[in-house]
């Protein structure tokens, strides 16, 4: 569903150009109103603002504000937000709906002695980094014993900022740092030793990275800080869920009680291949991945050919690495010819493994490995067996590493033949009354699928038509969708997709798949909960109105007043002019 709301301003004088925004705050907290402000350029007629989540109503306010009312069950997370007129849109901007009750940022905070006080926890903290080479404090108070869960979402929020966290004790010593977390976004948790006042630093440097190494800063540096003092659940294991039985999860982070530390989870409603629960003391939805069959766990002792745990195909099952240099292994019966698929998901989860994958036969021997597939930072192998038999999926660290926090989850299958496809247009496009537009998007097929398929564009408005095109029969290969609107086509924002039809069933039900669009392309660090999108932003700009037809009447000539004619005087006898005498007609000369 989509969010959206429209206010028109007064007609322009010329041609508005698509807008070009921040949001401050980048997100609301459920069952609340709040106020957010755009920020850059918002002008033109047809202003109007839309966001892909349901259950959020949106009212436009004077001086590009905008008043954003959430409700109570709207879905927790990242969600896109694009602001659009008549001539186009914005790219599309992260949101984040949480839990926590929200306040924002008050400057000046960059020095110690003008840290924010924080006295309420827990707490969600708007902020910017507004100036280059500063930071900002917050004083925060803990008991002895007492943990401290810090949660960042600066680069996950599109700002361009390599986030660094620092807590320092009452005397400004350095007792915690954390850089990264499951991307550029660091995530702490602290256990005080001692009561006091403590100071949290929020810093960054620039992203992508520039020469100058000093902290950055600018409007568009937006973060959310989420700080808790209490029970803080980050994420769970294994890291999966069944859609067809309930799974028992092991509720990780800090300070969870007794009642909380398991959960049975129902699983039946969850759609993709990835989906985000929400666990008491969340902070924010836990990634997990989603399966049909039950996800089993490691025995924990499976650690060479001979100790490998035996799995069915098709299966799911979470593991762990702990130690460094530690191998799991998994056993499986395989015939020659037909594809086995081998999936693990870890960085996609925002767990910390950095997997690789291997192949190996009952001779020791490594048939296949991977550790990067052409889906992201996680491994993916798509095998043909040489021979029927037992075969191990062996799973290690790429850089020997392991710990607690090093999971994974391996999913076994039989080989589908299927497809794919990955948008490399723009994620807007407007097209004119009378004109074309284009979008271009490459084909995948998996595991040697060579079926005839069938691109096409969904969501289309009235007046704006889109051929159909066969796909390329070459794996990889780009192929090109032209819209075309009519003359009288009327204004329009609003989503559109690209999906892929299989052209002839036969045997087999029709197929289809929506391609997807990189939302972060080569500036993405580690992983989000929302990097990926099936929707491409349409504007239609209408033919300018004729103008009507404007008569000039020419003015009437001037005419000048008759010159002033004085009658002669009347001749007398004594002035008379005598007549003249006739002159005698000369002879013309004669011609032959």
């Amino acid at each position: 569903m989509l969010a959206m709301l429209i206010a028109s301003s007064a007609t322009a004088a010329k041609k508005a150009t698509p807008p070009s925004i921040t949001l401050f705050p980048a997100g609301a907290q459920r069952g609340t109103t709040s106020t957010i402000t755009l920020s850059g350029k918002v002008e033109g007629d047809g202003v109007g603002m839309a966001i892909d989540c349901p259950g959020v109503l949106l009212t436009m306010l004077p001086k590009n504000q905008v008043q954003v009312t959430v409700a109570a069950d709207a879905p927790l997370g990242l969600h896109l937000v694009h602001v659009f007129n008549e001539s186009g849109a914005s790219d599309p901007r992260w949101f984040s709906i949480g839990d926590l009750p929200e306040i924002q940022e008050k400057e000046p905070n960059d020095a110690l002695t003008a840290a924010m006080p924080i006295d309420k926890l827990p707490v969600c903290i708007n902020g910017q980094l507004e100036k280059r080479g500063t930071a900002d404090l917050f004083s925060i108070k803990l008991d002895a014993g007492q943990t401290l869960t810090v949660i960042v979402e600066g680069y996950a929020l599109g700002s361009l900022v390599d986030p660094i966290l620092e807590l320092r004790d009452e005397h400004n010593t350095i007792v915690s740092t954390e850089h990264d977390g499951r991307n550029l976004d660091p995530v702490m948790s602290y256990q005080a030793t001692k009561a006091g006042r403590y100071i949290l630093q929020l810093a960054g440097f620039a992203h992508p990275p520039a020469a100058d190494v000093n902290f950055v800063g600018g409007s568009g540096i937006t973060y959310r800080l989420h700080l808790s003092a209490s029970a803080a659940a980050l994420r769970v294991f294994p890291a999966a869920v069944s859609r067809t039985s309930k799974t028992k999860l092991d509720v990780l982070g800090s300070s969870i009680g007794d009642k909380d530390k398991t959960l049975d989870f129902d699983g039946s409603r969850l759609v993709g291949p990835i989906a985000l629960v929400k666990t008491t003391n969340a902070f924010l939805p836990v990634p997990v991945a989603v399966t049909d069959t039950p996800v089993l766990r490691e025995t924990r002792t499976n650690h060479d050919f001979a100790t490998a745990m035996p799995l069915a195909v098709p299966s799911c099952v979470g593991g762990r690495i702990i130690k460094p240099g530690e191998t799991d292994f998994y056993a499986f019966d395989a015939k020659k010819g037909s594809y086995t698929n081998v999936r693990l998901l870890a960085k996609a989860l925002g767990l910390h493994l950095d997997a690789t994958l291997a192949i190996i036969d009952k001779d020791g021997k490594e048939i296949a490995t991977n550790d990067d597939s052409a889906e992201g930072e996680d491994p993916l192998l798509s095998w043909k067996p040489p021979a029927d038999g037992r075969y191990a999926v062996r799973v290690t660290d790429l850089f020997g590493k392991g710990g607690d926090d090093a999971e994974y989850v391996l999913q076994l299958g039989p080989g589908e033949e299927t497809f794919a496809a990955t948008i490399s247009s723009k994620p807007t496009l407007a097209i004119e009354a009378g004109k074309t537009a284009e979008i271009k998007a490459k084909l995948r097929r998996v595991n040697g699928y060579a079926g005839d398929l069938i691109a096409r564009v969904v969501g289309l408005p009235s007046g704006v038509s889109c051929a159909d095109v066969e796909a390329p029969k070459k794996n990889g290969e780009e192929f090109t969708l032209k819209l075309q609107a009519a003359n009288d086509s009327t204004a329009f924002n609003g989503p559109i997709s690209i999906v892929l039809w299989t052209k002839e069933a036969k045997d087999k039900p029709f197929l289809h798949r929506t391609a997807t669009l990189d939302l972060r392309g080569e500036n993405r660090r580690g992983s989000s909960t929302l990097d990926v999108t099936e929707r491409l932003w349409l504007t239609v700009v209408p033919a300018a109105p004729a103008l009507p037809p404007v008569i000039v009447s020419a003015p009437k000539p001037e005419v000048p007043p008759a010159p002033k004619v004085e009658a002669p005087k009347a001749a007398t006898p004594a002035n008379a002019p005598k007549p003249e005498a006739p002159k005698p007609a000369q002879p013309k000369p004669a011609t032959k």
